[in-house]
């Protein structure tokens, strides 16, 4: 599968919140997610451009890779993804395959669907903190991206 994003840096959450509600965006949820990003020792995945996440939601989790296709002011990525029952065992499995954890982060987001499109308001916490809140619209494809 491919996705389509775009991110817009520095925003005002509760602005960005009340145009949503505006143009008749529909709240989906408010979620915090913790997420392990994993590589092996040469650094081949990042290297590539790639990322393999491990990303909880609630009780399980799903199990991320990215490869990127381009990046010409749309961001273009092929994602393969799997909802993983227990993440603790998921990440013994990927360190036991090779895999450690080269860096780890917490953030909470707000998601709205608008159209055929995914907007989110992600807000870091921890060591990541000092990244302003920004926006991400995930779009089925670069016309719609555009439009939102």
């Amino acid at each position: 599968m491919k996705e389509i994003e775009v991110k817009i840096l520095e925003i005002d959450p509760e602005e960005m919140e009340t145009l949503f509600q505006k143009v008749g965006a529909t709240r989906e949820f408010e979620h915090k997610f913790r997420a392990s990003f994993f590589d092996n020792e040469a650094g081949e995945i990042t290297a590539s451009g790639g990322l393999l996440r491990l990303r909880q939601e609630g009780p399980g989790a799903v199990l991320t890779h990215k490869k990127k296709l381009s990046s010409d002011g749309i961001k273009v990525m092929e994602e393969t993804e799997s909802q993983v029952a227990d993440p603790d065992s998921m990440r013994v499995i990927l360190e036991k395959l090779g895999y450690q954890i080269i860096k780890e982060t917490v953030k909470t987001r707000i998601q709205y669907t608008w159209k055929n499109s995914h907007v989110v308001i992600d807000m870091y916490e921890g060591e990541l903190s000092g990244i302003p809140p920004f926006i991400e619209i995930e779009s089925p494809d670069e016309q719609e991206l555009e439009k939102i």
